[in-house]
């Protein structure tokens, strides 16, 4: 007996190790081949070649093969890649953004350098330490910006009401951007939190701030709202340690596979803070990867009702590897499983369509799984909230041309330097008298305007004409042309409710950039207050935990 399974297990060695040197034989064929291309090219070639430029092709080719996900970063781009998984560079913390040949800020963050500077949202660059800055991209100004910590720059720009330009002196400092963009005590003894990225110490920020506002009540905290919407996830370990402060010590959370092989078992590390807290997780289409971690797993577990739309569907998970000549390649690795056994993802990018899409599981094929109590929950497509609930369908494509157009921006600018204040966050809106300032403006700066549906028009209108059937649709075109074609007025009739909140957005950031946008949004926010109405009503919330809710 034990010779025999002496022998299955050399023989499984063998082919093992036969299997890892026929990998390592194609490997090399592949990178011979190669190699003989590239100097093959070198000498034939009638022009120089840029090595760097063709390699970094190469191998932005060969990773598109994979996934989104797996991405190489050179060695100039390392500090992006810190940034990602740490949240903190060194700067001066101000988000820009390029209009024509002039990049402008966007938003200085509140309390950061570029801030305490005086620097503001809608200053136009015009110089950095003396140098010229119009007609420099983004990228080569965000260069300029970014530098040691303590070493100064002075930052010329130009600010709409100013006549002449303005020059403030920034001392660059260590920039960590905040996990938590806001928190608060909402009435009844409830607390929310706004949680944006599972960064580096992430977990840390998150339970400060539930400890803050548990301090800040007599008896504590009556039920939690975290707010995972639009969180693209980051680091799996913070999402493990935030799931421990509600879950009981020794509970496995996520579990990592590669190819069915368990590489790693997450599991909660100490007691929890606040087992019997009642909780509701608030999810969105941009919720991703930890975030649905930490939303799928407390579902699994029955520990908090999820509220909102299908996540995004992200099962995957990537790990950094450095790579010879200073470069990093960041690479999916793993698929992750949470507690009932499920995998979140949603997109199979190992079996694309004939035309190279990647192949999406149809709901029809996911397959079902239980939670601690018995309630059932599927894999691959996300995470489906326990309560739905619908997303704004108001509204044609012209907020979002003038967002890309920059129009909310460029008319907050004019609006702020002649507006000194607007009433606070919790009182402000975008009344019909500064919708219409807004639209008198577009139109005195000559905006045109053309729908989505109008542009697609003009590519049938070329396709009818290669197949010499545009005479016969004529009449038809000219009818459903002029439909498609609204005027700015009517667009913006359309659009009426999508403008109002980006107008509102814009104007507030620059009024209260101390997260006063949060103020406004969450007195309409029809999820918060779905959440609200279920803490509030504590058998609802267990009946829907329990699997017993009608």
């Amino acid at each position: 007996m034990k010779k025999t399974a002496f022998i299955a297990f050399a023989l499984l060695a063998i082919s093992a190790h036969i299997a890892a040197d026929n990998s390592a034989e194609r490997i090399q064929k592949q990178l011979s081949i190669y190699n003989e291309v590239m100097r093959t090219l070198d000498v034939n070639f009638v022009d120089t070649l840029n090595y760097e430029a063709i390699n970094r092709a190469a191998i932005n080719a060969m990773l598109s093969k994979t996934d989104p996900y797996t991405t190489y970063y050179s060695e100039d781009e390392t500090n992006t890649l810190n940034q990602m998984t740490t949240g903190k560079y060194a700067g001066v913390g101000a988000i820009i953004h390029p209009i024509g040949d002039t990049v402008y800020i966007q938003m200085p963050y509140y309390g950061k350098p570029a801030y305490n500077a005086g620097l503001r949202a809608g200053d136009a660059i015009l110089a950095i330490d003396g140098d010229k800055m119009v007609g420099q991209t983004s990228s080569q100004v965000s260069q300029r910006l970014r530098g040691k910590i303590g070493t100064t720059l002075k930052v010329k720009v130009a600010r709409t009401g100013e006549k002449k330009p303005l020059t403030m002196t920034v001392t660059r400092d260590e920039i960590q951007l905040d996990a938590v963009e806001f928190s608060t005590l909402l009435d009844g003894g409830l607390g929310y939190i706004n949680f944006s990225d599972f960064t580096e110490n992430s977990a840390a920020e998150f339970r400060s701030k539930i400890e803050a506002m548990s301090a800040a009540q007599a008896d504590g905290l009556n039920g939690l709202i975290i707010d995972l919407r639009d969180n693209p996830g980051g680091i799996v370990g913070e999402a493990a340690r935030i799931l421990s402060y509600f879950i009981d010590e020794g509970t496995t959370v996520v579990t990592t596979k590669r190819r069915d092989k368990v590489i790693r078992t997450y599991k909660t590390q100490q007691a929890p803070l606040w087992r019997n807290l009642p909780l509701v997780v608030l999810v969105g289409e941009s919720s991703a990867s930890a975030s649905e971690i930490v939303a799928g797993t407390l579902q699994d577990l029955d520990r908090a009702v999820i509220i909102g739309q299908r996540t995004f569907g992200k099962g995957l998970v990537q790990s950094v590897r450095e790579i010879e000549g200073g470069g990093n390649l960041k690479v999916t690795v793993a698929k992750y499983y949470i507690p009932s056994g499920r995998c979140i993802q949603a997109i199979d990018y190992s079996h694309p369509h004939e035309d190279g899409r990647a192949y999406r599981m149809p709901d029809s094929l996911t397959s079902e799984f239980k939670t601690a109590h018995g309630r059932i929950v599927k894999d691959g497509g996300g995470i489906q909230p326990d309560i739905n609930i619908k997303e704004e369908e108001k509204g044609g494509s012209l907020s979002y041309c003038l967002n890309q157009d920059s129009q909310f921006f460029l008319f907050a600018n004019q609006y702020a330097a002649s507006h000194k204040t607007i009433a606070p966050p919790q009182d402000f809106e975008v009344t019909d008298e500064l919708a219409a300032e807004f639209l008198e403006y577009l139109k005195n700066t000559g905006y045109k305007y053309q729908s989505l549906s109008a542009k697609y028009m003009d590519d049938i209108k070329r396709a009818l004409k290669f197949d010499g059937i545009d005479s016969v649709c004529t009449a038809e075109l000219e009818a459903l042309n002029a439909k498609l074609n609204p005027t700015l007025e009517e667009a913006f009739t359309i659009d009426n409710y999508y403008i109002r909140e980006n107008l509102a957005l814009e104007l507030l950031s620059r009024y209260y950039p101390d997260k006063g946008i949060y103020s406004y949004f969450l007195r309409n926010d029809k999820a918060l207050q779905e959440a609200i109405k279920l803490l509030n009503d504590p058998s609802r919330m267990k009946s829907i935990l329990d699997g017993t809710a009608e």
